[in-house]
């Protein structure tokens, strides 16, 4: 996290070369900052005791949300930041599969859809420039890319993660790196937090005497697995967590509440930023929560993560137990109403 931290701080002396730009066309300089990973209560302004007074600051000259949601995965987050859309709409429904049960369907597409308008493209096309540095996870083949969404510069890792200090990735071809839509070789022995830095401030200040804003996106991989830092931070905090996790989520919880994250708790200010009680809350999130599983159990023991049924009888987005997905696949085994899979094999969705 201090890392990131120095990269904001990087970026700000690169920013002051170009804020004239941004100021003579009234528009703003936009820089857009992603932690791969990051758990919001490490940050000083949400109550962590991770060292971030680069971030802390601007928190404090800024608007704090408290109540932003992201998706369980990082595609799908990254495909609803980029666009403004729900993910089944963006294109990515789930990470890195194309389609399901075999079968191609509409939000699946694991790269971003043609439904939707990257607003990284609505600012390049209103006279930005616009620069990617960092991961992508959006697609890496021709159509998928960063300038396909209105990336002017990019160098841009295409898979969802790898070394911090070289190409090693999940599989032993390792990372794919693209720079401007061309795969090129990563440079060796640099973390990659200073590696994405150095490169938005270069595109930056290549740009600064065009007169025209900027949008930067510095979609950091670090603290994404492999836990890696250089040398001189392994040390950093050495001590300071030796209580152990049970120790540190109960100090978390109370830091969360000094700081007014948690619904409900008031702070300083004599605001909430939720109504209700603590109490409340909790029973009002247990109890929808209960409300989902009771549904789910309804359907029989063996409830599919992906319900959408190609069959032209009945046809429609809904879950559907393997139960009647077996009775409708077998109503159909002889017919050509069945666009799906063969029945009783491929046809089971996990």
């Amino acid at each position: 996290m201090i890392l990131r931290t120095i990269a904001i701080t990087l970026i700000s002396c690169a920013l002051s070369g170009v804020a004239g730009a941004a100021a003579k066309s009234g528009r703003p300089n936009i820089l857009l900052i992603v932690a791969d990973d990051l758990g919001y209560a490490d940050l000083g302004v949400y109550g962590g005791d991770v060292d971030t007074p680069n971030i802390d600051n601007l928190a404090s000259q800024g608007i704090l949300f408290t109540q932003f949601h992201t998706a369980p995965l990082c595609s799908p987050t990254r495909a609803m930041l980029l666009s403004g859309n729900n993910n089944h709409v963006a294109g990515v429904a789930n990470q890195g599969r194309t389609g399901a049960a075999g079968l191609a369907i509409p939000g699946y597409e694991a790269s971003l859809s043609d439904r939707i308008v990257p607003f990284p493209k609505l600012l390049r096309d209103s006279g930005y420039h616009t620069y990617i540095a960092g991961k992508w996870h959006l697609g890496g083949k021709e159509g998928q890319r960063p300038r396909d969404a209105g990336f002017t510069r990019s160098l841009a890792m295409v898979q969802g993660g790898a070394s911090h200090f070289d190409s090693r990735g999940y599989t032993p071809a390792g990372a794919t790196y693209m720079a401007d839509g061309n795969i090129v070789e990563r440079p060796p022995n640099k973390y990659s937090t200073e590696m994405f830095t150095d490169t938005l401030i270069t595109f930056i200040e290549a740009d600064k005497d065009s007169g025209r804003p900027f949008m930067a996106y510095a979609a950091y991989t670090s603290p994404h697995w492999p836990l890696q830092v250089p040398d001189d931070y392994l040390d950093l905090y050495k001590g300071r967590y030796d209580d152990g996790y049970d120790t540190l989520r109960e100090r978390r919880f109370e830091s969360l509440k000094e700081a007014g994250i948690i619904p409900g708790i008031k702070v300083d200010k004599g605001t909430k930023h939720l109504a209700g009680s603590q109490d409340e809350l909790i029973t009002e999130g247990l109890d929808g929560l209960r409300e989902r599983l009771e549904e789910y159990l309804e359907l029989g023991s063996s409830v599919v993560r992906v319900s959408y049924c190609s069959c032209r009888r009945c046809q429609s987005p809904v879950r559907r137990s393997w139960r009647r997905m077996e009775r409708c696949a077998a109503t159909a085994r002889s017919s050509s109403a069945w666009n799906g899979p063969a029945p009783g094999r491929s046809a089971r969705w996990t």
